[in-house]
């Protein structure tokens, strides 16, 4: 195959590519979730519910340990003692994404997948296309932080995620980007990815959020 043939084989690939992800905007847009925006925690309601019952069933599996191993140890252990969370390990079952979700396997499209959501809520009059860049790269390097420790882990697969997201009393459409976890990793594991952000958004302060994937 000759290079001018190669080029074009990747530029095709790589159209055909854009136009797929274009059309995964699409649908996600037109099932946008309904949920209340609360402007002084720039984020919904529901998303932080979310995220208090994803602390909730963390405590669970905590407490759950530490009455395992105690019943392991018999009655010499220590009423304080704790389960540690590296012991401890979620399973989330397999992906299912919300119908509001569009989303990548690879960190590298991801770019791709917020400028196209950004550049569907500009089509529909919800931002300014002018600002895309700028917010491309602010979200990127939030996303990334978080996803810096899920990196190289047996046991669990990432996928990059962009959910729409309407508040139709306050007439707002917006999008909420997202790393979602799924498979077999340790309470450590996710508490770490959550805690990676330098700049923590509402539900990264409370603990992460279940979102859209299958509730351990």
């Amino acid at each position: 195959m000759s290079e001018s043939q190669e080029a074009t084989n990747v530029v095709e690939a790589r159209t055909r590519f854009l136009a797929e992800l274009k059309q995964q905007v699409d649908v996600a847009y037109q099932n946008r979730s309904v949920e209340t925006y609360l402007p002084e925690e720039k984020n919904t309601a529901e998303a932080i519910a979310r995220a208090h019952d994803l602390q909730a069933k963390i405590r669970g599996h905590l407490v759950a340990k530490k009455t395992d191993n105690q019943k392991k140890e018999g009655d010499g252990v220590l009423p304080d003692k704790q389960a540690k969370s590296e012991d401890v390990f979620i399973d989330t079952g397999e992906f299912e994404p919300h119908p509001s979700a569009a989303y990548v396997s690879n960190s590298h499209d991801y770019p791709d997948l917020i400028r196209a959501s950004l550049e569907k809520l500009a089509d529909e009059g919800h931002y300014d296309r002018k600002d895309i860049p700028e917010k491309v790269q602010e979200i990127l390097e939030h996303e990334y932080e978080h996803h810096v420790p899920a990196l190289d882990q047996e046991g669990m697969q990432v996928r990059y995620l962009i959910d729409f997201v309407e508040d139709r009393k306050k007439r707002i459409v917006g999008m909420r980007p997202a790393i979602v976890l799924t498979g077999h990793f340790s309470v450590k594991l996710q508490q770490e990815i959550v805690n990676a952000a330098k700049n923590p958004s509402a539900t990264d302060k409370i603990g992460g959020e279940l979102l859209p994937s299958k509730p351990i």
